[in-house]
């Protein structure tokens, strides 16, 4: 929730085109009409009311502001039914059926800032499953942890904006957690919360964006398919209930590739940089890897205007976390846990270079961090549930286990602070502005909530945070249990 308040409306991810979208599809209208030339495929007409429309001068206001807090004016509520144009009028209808409720109760401002707190509201119910169910079923391994890492700055910020990406990959955390704890149960027909959990995120997750089914589909492949032993799936078919729900995901995967290639949701708006169409493939390459570093920065934090927040030190702490867990991972992990986090750490190298090589002639380079990281949160998740309680004791002993429990849950909320103080500050004040928001009394830009109050809320939350996870991961790693057999 502090996310959605300590940044300006419109500074998601398109997120003026998302909540165009919103309004638009809980009134009836799914698809919209085409836009003529000179505008691309992908943008069509919609109706909504000018609240809407009119938020794009803000977007482009926000955006000149790039080493400056922003000084833009009001926005302009207006209820009146207008046209309005929008690049993402064919994504799938969802997330907008979801999130856009708060438009037909009212049309002000208010309304722009409810659509953030029902985004905060579903993707907050898969993260919360998905640690709740860490907690109950990890069988001594650190999965919290995993799972914790997984959720980086960048996926809480997406989860707080009006953004599909955000419940995407909330919901990808929370299906990776389920089936990896699915894995290493004791056998028997797994638990139902498991089970429920696995097949609504899977659900949701396979119907919310323009890639979502096919990350479904490699994710059961993977966690299914390579983690689990042959006789372990076996024994699942057999479960009625795992028939249903897999037969519910496929469903939902299906009927979400039928919405994308039926209508053609799969268009883009072109970016082609200063790169010319027919480039080669090492001119792809160099621009990915050097200009964007293969988007691995991204996947800790991007936010827009992504200004103040370059070499951030939570793009260098985070990747170190994730190493931490993945090493050890492979340390103390079965054969077939071993195989998952290198097959989903090459993963994460080479999707956007080969993705943008085979897109760059009709897309140009349209590939973020953020496309890739519902298959990538799977790599500390794995990793966590193959770090197991006696391997790990039996390898680190006495006070070291909890140091390097309690020093991973410490930098992770402290990499969500910074992250999150940061956005505040740099809206609130520049990037180069006064740390101290605690006992600031002007700022250029206002927040709904006054900026002390939101960073008081900031240093408690982390604090309390911190506690709270230390207290629960130790205790979730503390009970016996055998490690799983390779």
């Amino acid at each position: 929730m502090l996310w959605s308040l300590a940044a300006p409306l419109t500074t998601g991810p398109d997120e003026t085109q998302q909540m165009i979208r919103a309004a638009a599809v809980v009134r009836g209208e799914w698809l919209g009409q085409q836009v003529g030339p000179p505008h691309t495929k992908a943008d069509r007409w919609v109706v909504v009311p000018g609240t809407y429309r009119d938020l794009d001068p803000y977007t482009i206001c926000i955006g000149r502001h790039l080493l400056r807090p922003p000084a833009c004016p009001p926005l302009v509520d207006s209820s009146k039914l207008v046209r309005a144009r929008t690049y993402v009028g064919r994504y799938p209808p969802l997330y907008y059926l979801l999130v856009g409720g708060p438009t037909l109760v009212t049309q002000d401002t208010t309304s722009v800032y409810a659509m953030r707190w029902m985004s905060v509201l579903f993707g907050s119910i898969f993260l919360s499953l998905a640690v709740a169910l860490a907690l109950l079923f990890a069988e001594a391994s650190l999965v919290v942890l995993g799972v914790l890492i997984a959720a980086t700055p960048l996926v809480l910020n997406l989860v707080s904006v009006v953004e599909p990406s955000g419940l995407e990959i909330s919901a990808a955390i929370c299906l990776w957690t389920c089936l990896a704890l699915m894995a290493i149960q004791p056998e028997g027909p797994p638990p139902k919360a498991l089970l429920n959990g696995a097949g609504l995120s899977g659900v949701v997750f396979a119907l919310t964006r323009t890639s979502s089914p096919e990350w479904v589909i490699g994710i059961v492949i993977v966690a299914i398919g390579v983690l689990m032993p042959f006789a372990r799936i076996r024994r699942l078919w057999g479960v009625r209930a795992v028939r249903r729900w897999l037969a519910a995901v496929m469903t939902a995967a299906v009927a979400g590739l039928a919405w994308i290639f039926g209508f053609k949701a799969y268009l883009f708006v072109p970016k082609f940089r200063n790169m010319p169409v027919n480039a080669g493939i090492w001119a792809i390459l160099r621009e990915v890897f050097v200009r964007d570093g293969l988007y691995l920065t991204n996947f800790a934090e991007s936010f827009y205007p992504n200004d103040g927040q370059v070499g951030h030190p939570v793009e260098i702490v985070v990747p170190i976390l994730l190493c931490l867990v993945v090493i050890a991972g492979l340390v103390f992990g079965n054969g077939r846990q071993r195989l998952v986090i290198v097959l989903l750490a090459v993963a994460a190298l080479l999707l956007p270079f080969v993705v943008t090589v085979l897109t760059w002639r009709s897309d140009g380079l349209i590939w973020q961090g953020r496309y890739s990281m519902p298959f990538v949160v799977g790599l500390p998740i794995v990793a966590g549930t193959a770090i197991r309680g006696p391997r790990f004791q039996a390898a680190v002993k006495g006070r070291a286990v909890s140091a390097a429990v309690t020093g991973v849950v410490v930098l992770s909320l402290l990499t969500q602070f910074v992250a999150l103080y940061g956005a505040l500050r740099r809206f609130s004040v520049g990037p180069t502005g006064p740390l101290d928001l605690v006992f600031l009394s002007r700022t250029r830009w206002t927040p709904p909530l006054p900026a002390p109050v939101i960073a008081v809320a900031a240093i408690v939350v982390t604090l309390g945070g911190i506690l709270w996870f230390r207290l629960l991961v130790r205790a979730s790693w503390a009970s016996p249990a055998s490690p799983p057999p390779d």
